[in-house]
C-alpha cells in the first residue's frame, strides 16, 4: 500500500507483473517448479462447438526459444481452469484421442503410464483447474487438480507426449497451442 501512495518500489524491489486475465479467468505472470522460475507465455481458451471448455496458460522459463516439439526437457508448467464440467470419461477419451493421433510416439510404450494418468482423474467442475508440470532433472511429470497433487510419472517420453495434447503439431486445437507458445 506504502508503494501505491508513495508511486514507487523500494530500491532493488521489483513489483511482481500483474496476472494475465482472459474468459474470466486470470493466470498469474510468473511461477515456479521446484525452484525453477517460469514466465507466463500465453493464454488461450479451448471451445467445442461454439463453448469454452477450458482457457489454458503454459509456463516456461524466460528464455526458451525451442519450438513446440523440442520442448521436452524443458521444465514446463500448463494450467487448464474449465468453463463447465466434464466427465473422468470425456477426459480420458480425449487424451487418448490427441495421444493416438501423433506419430511420434507409439500407442503401445504411452499405454501403460496413459493408464496410470487416465486412473488419477477426477470429475471436473466448472471452476476447477488440472495442472501438469515437467521437471526434467529426475524426468518427472506432476499431476495436480486444483492446486492438490494427484500423481507422478517418471517418463520423460511420456511426458513429452503428455504435453503434446496441448502443445504440439498434433494438439487439440492449432489455434490453442499457437496461443499457449506466444504465437498469435
Amino acid at each position: 500500500a506504502a508503494c501505491a501512495v508513495f508511486g514507487a518500489s523500494p530500491a532493488g524491489w521489483a513489483e511482481p507483473a500483474p496476472p494475465v486475465c482472459r474468459d474470466e479467468v486470470c493466470f498469474a505472470a510468473e511461477t515456479d517448479i521446484v525452484g525453477a522460475p517460469l514466465t507466463l507465455r500465453g493464454v488461450s481458451t479451448f471451445r467445442y462447438w461454439g463453448l469454452r471448455v477450458y482457457t489454458g496458460a503454459l509456463y516456461l522459463p524466460a528464455a526458451e526459444t525451442s519450438p513446440a516439439e523440442d520442448l521436452g526437457e524443458t521444465p514446463k508448467k500448463h494450467v487448464l481452469s474449465y468453463h463447465s464440467g466434464v466427465s473422468v470419461d470425456q477426459l480420458v477419451e480425449k487424451s487418448e484421442e490427441v495421444l493416438e493421433e501423433h506419430p511420434r510416439f507409439s500407442p503401445e510404450k504411452i499405454r501403460p503410464f496413459l493408464s496410470r494418468i487416465n486412473a488419477l482423474y477426477v470429475p471436473v467442475e466448472k471452476g476447477d483447474a488440472y495442472a501438469s508440470t515437467y521437471d526434467p532433472t529426475p524426468g518427472t511429470l506432476s499431476l495436480f487438480f486444483n492446486e492438490r497433487l494427484l500423481g507422478q510419472i517418471h517418463d520423460r517420453d511420456f511426458a513429452r507426449a503428455y504435453f503434446g495434447i496441448w502443445v504440439s503439431d498434433y494438439s487439440v486445437s492449432k489455434r490453442f497451442t499457437d496461443e499457449l507458445l506466444g504465437r498469435k
